[in-house]
């Protein structure tokens, strides 16, 4: 049972400690507040419609927290949880690779590194408990933060940029694959 196992503590911006830890069904309402938080950004940025989370999609996140072959960990500051990462293997990937489906952090908590230690938690266990030797995720090429983050733990491009694929600040935004290899 992974319960709320702490898997890594990072000291932070201001003196706190960020702790990373396993999401626990106690945490469903401040994940789909995270995924709202992000949502609403999105719909700024955007300029479109913001789609509230609804409960069809607030019940797979149950599931999701307990199944075996995922990883959904949160990170808190201060008991408030404040970010969320959702890894695992997807029959695309191939058996020995995991796929960040979901990365998010409150705007309110950016720019502390929590995006960094959610990361650097979620593949430790992807490899520990998944035994995967990689780890896939995508991103908007734009969000240069995100790509500046992925590139910094050694991810790289996979294949080609897929152009135009989305939208980043209203405009068409180009959508790159990378990927983080491990030696077996």
């Amino acid at each position: 049972m992974k319960g709320d196992k702490v898997v890594g503590i990072f000291p932070i911006t201001g003196g706190r400690d960020a702790i990373v830890r396993y999401a626990t069904e106690d945490d469903l309402k401040d994940i789909f507040a995270i995924i709202q938080d992000r949502r609403f950004e999105r719909s700024l940025r955007e300029g479109e419609k913001m789609r509230i989370l609804t409960n069809a999609e607030k019940a797979t996140w149950l599931p999701e927290i307990q199944n075996p072959g995922k990883i959904v960990l949160v990170v808190e500051t201060n008991n408030i949880v404040c970010g969320l990462i959702d890894i695992g293997k997807h029959s695309n990937c191939g058996d020995d690779t995991a796929l960040v489906y979901s990365i998010a952090v409150l705007t309110s908590h950016r720019n502390k590194k929590l995006g960094r230690a959610l990361l650097v938690c979620g593949i430790q266990e992807a490899t520990d408990q998944l035994k995967v030797h990689s780890v896939e995720l995508w991103a908007t090429l734009q969000n240069i933060h995100a790509v500046n983050l992925y590139r910094s733990l050694g991810f790289q491009q996979k294949g080609e940029i897929l152009p135009n694929a989305t939208k980043w600040n209203r405009q068409p935004a180009d959508r790159i694959n990378m990927v983080k290899q491990f030696s077996s």
